[in-house]
């Protein structure tokens, strides 16, 4: 108790050199204060990670799922690998970035 009201008695004494680093603390404690404030719970958390980190194997449409595979040799069609580019994150296969992946395997004109 006795801490804080010295502090409060050097701030009022010292006031042109304390105000600046007084201030600066008070940002501090007030982003600390707001960022607990709102950081996201562990409802919020749930929404905010992609689906994926959960199951590795998903499902998108009848034909095709995203199962981990990234590179144009894991692909067996033009199909599968634009469903995987569209769909699957972390991908290489459209190294020019142009939207078509695999166009020396697979997909060619």
């Amino acid at each position: 108790m006795f801490l804080p009201l010295v502090s409060f008695i050097f701030l009022f004494v010292h006031w042109k050199t304390a105000a600046k680093p007084f201030l600066i603390t008070l940002l501090g404690i007030a982003i600390l204060f707001f960022g607990a404030l709102f950081a996201p719970t562990g409802q919020n958390i749930a929404k905010l990670t992609p689906a994926t980190a959960h199951d590795n194997s998903i499902k998108m449409n009848g034909t095709f799922q995203c199962s981990g595979k990234i590179y144009c040799s894991e692909m067996s069609s033009c199909a599968e690998a634009k469903f995987y580019l569209r769909n699957c994150p972390g991908t290489k296969m459209d190294g020019n970035n142009d939207g078509i992946p695999c166009e020396k395997q697979w997909c060619r004109n």
